[in-house]
């Protein structure tokens, strides 16, 4: 089974520890971000097969993130929690 790295951004500290705690339950590598510039900075230094955007994070940085994500010419999913 390859191995599948996400990178999971959230704003708020205690939902993001547990979709990070679910997604490696189901054995993904999971690098969390807790800031939209960490986030970044993170992906630009990675190789992330999945961007999994928290429900606290407001559209506009929402927008930000994937505008920069596909401006990298990244094809990388980038896919948003909604309450």
């Amino acid at each position: 089974m390859p191995l599948t790295v996400v990178l999971a951004v959230g704003l708020d500290s205690w939902p993001l520890a547990t979709q990070t705690r679910v997604w490696r339950s189901a054995k993904y590598f999971v690098v969390s971000a807790d800031s939209i510039g960490e986030a970044i900075d993170l992906f630009n230094d990675g190789d992330f097969d999945l961007v999994l955007l928290g429900h606290y994070i407001s559209i506009e940085n929402r927008e930000r993130l994937t505008s920069l994500i596909r401006a990298s010419g990244s094809q990388t999913p980038v896919a948003s929690i909604w309450n």
